[in-house]
C-alpha cells in the first residue's frame, strides 16, 4: 500500500513539475517578449531625425535631380498585450509633408522583416511607379527595415546605421515569434 502511495505521490509531483515548467516557460516568454518590444522601442526612438538627399539620374534622357528628405519616429511606445510598437511618423521631401501621423507595428501580423539600403528602396520604388531607368545617390546612407505584414499592409523604418538597423530586424523576428504569428484560416 505504502508503494502504490509513493508512486501516486511521484507521479502527482511530476505533473506539478510539468505544470510549473509550464508555467515558468510562459514567464520566461512574456519577460523575453517584453525585452524585445523595450529593444525595439528604444532603438527606433534613438534614430530622431534623420535626413537625407538623393541625386537622381534617368538613364533613358540623361535628366538629373536631387531631392532631399527628413523621417522621424517619435512618441515611441511598446504594448505586450498587443504584441506592438507604435509611433508617430513624420516625412518630408525637400520641405514639404509627405506623412505625418500614427501608427503601429503588430507583431502578431508580421510576414517578413528586411534589410536593405535605401538606394535599393528607391530602385523597387521607381520600377513599380513605371520608371525602371531611374537610378540613385543616396547621402548619407541610410539603412531600411521593411515589416510586411499578413493583411498586405507594410511598415517602414529608417536607420542610420546598418549593423542597428539587422539588430532591429532580427529583434522584430523575434517579437513575431514570440507573438505567434496570424494564423491564415483556410477558407
Amino acid at each position: 500500500m505504502n508503494r502504490m502511495l509513493a508512486a501516486i505521490a511521484a507521479v502527482t509531483l511530476g505533473i506539478a513539475a510539468v505544470g510549473s515548467g509550464t508555467a515558468r516557460e510562459a514567464q520566461r516568454s512574456a519577460a523575453g517578449l517584453a525585452e524585445t518590444l523595450e529593444f525595439i522601442r528604444d532603438k527606433v526612438a534613438e534614430q530622431g531625425q534623420i535626413i537625407y538627399s538623393a541625386s537622381f539620374h534617368d538613364t533613358a534622357d540623361g535628366q538629373n535631380w536631387t531631392n532631399s528628405f527628413s523621417v522621424e519616429a517619435s512618441n515611441v511606445t511598446d504594448d505586450v498585450s498587443s504584441c506592438s510598437v507604435s509611433f508617430h511618423w513624420h516625412t518630408t521631401t525637400d520641405g514639404a509633408v509627405k506623412y505625418d501621423g500614427d501608427t503601429d507595428v503588430s507583431f502578431r501580423k508580421v510576414a517578413s522583416v528586411i534589410v536593405t539600403d535605401m538606394e535599393a528602396d528607391f530602385v523597387q520604388a521607381n520600377v513599380k511607379a513605371g520608371h525602371p531607368t531611374w537610378t540613385s545617390d543616396v547621402n548619407p546612407t541610410v539603412w531600411v527595415v521593411t515589416v510586411r505584414h499578413t493583411d498586405g499592409l507594410s511598415n517602414v523604418l529608417d536607420f542610420r546605421d546598418q549593423s542597428m538597423a539587422n539588430r532591429v530586424a532580427t529583434a522584430m523576428r523575434h517579437a513575431a515569434k514570440l507573438c505567434g504569428k496570424a494564423k491564415r484560416e483556410p477558407f
